[in-house]
């Protein structure tokens, strides 16, 4: 167990599985997000890495859902219409035109993670980051939530293949 974490989030059996990924994945940041507004992703619980090197991101942050693997995840979840809005939205608020994304380019990618169900940013939206965000199950009536690991580009490619596969197993049983 790696302590208590500061975080108005409390849905403990969802707090518990982030302790549980964590551990699995070699002390990894763990996050969960959800929608927040018409275009941003919310962080709403967060477990630090473990290691000096490490992901940074803060529970109550909140990001461009194009910005981030957890809105990523989240907006492949919508019909194309919607997320063509978020795009506008995220790209008219965002002031340096190299951050903006490509429509086209970005809906590819969102049929991507449709058809693999996660999503990976590969130092897309943090430059020297990766993470790989996953739904988490829920039952229809739940605002979605997103969950996902991040860390240094170089450990999270060396071990994607068990982060992905522990993500997979663990997910699974949320929805029993």
């Amino acid at each position: 167990m790696t302590g208590s974490r500061r975080s108005p989030f409390r849905d403990t059996k969802l707090t518990d599985l982030m302790e549980e990924l964590w551990t699995a994945t070699g002390g990894e940041t763990v996050m969960l997000g959800q929608q927040a507004g018409a275009a941003g992703m919310q962080y709403l619980h967060v477990v630090p890495g473990g290691s000096q090197l490490q992901y940074t991101a803060q529970a109550g942050q909140i990001r461009p859902m194009v910005r981030t693997a957890l809105g990523h995840v989240l907006l492949s979840q919508m019909p194309n219409t919607k997320i063509r809005g978020i795009i506008r939205r995220n790209n008219a608020e965002e002031p340096s035109q190299s951050a903006r994304v490509r429509e086209s380019a970005f809906l590819e990618e969102v049929e991507r993670i449709r058809r693999r169900g996660y999503s990976e940013s590969g130092g897309r939206t943090t430059p020297g980051a990766s993470t790989i965000g996953m739904l988490v199950p829920l039952p229809k009536r739940r605002a979605p939530l997103a969950i996902g690991i991040g860390g240094p580009i170089e450990r999270i490619a060396a071990k994607r293949a068990h982060i992905i596969e522990v993500m997979q197993s663990r997910l699974k049983r949320t929805d029993k």
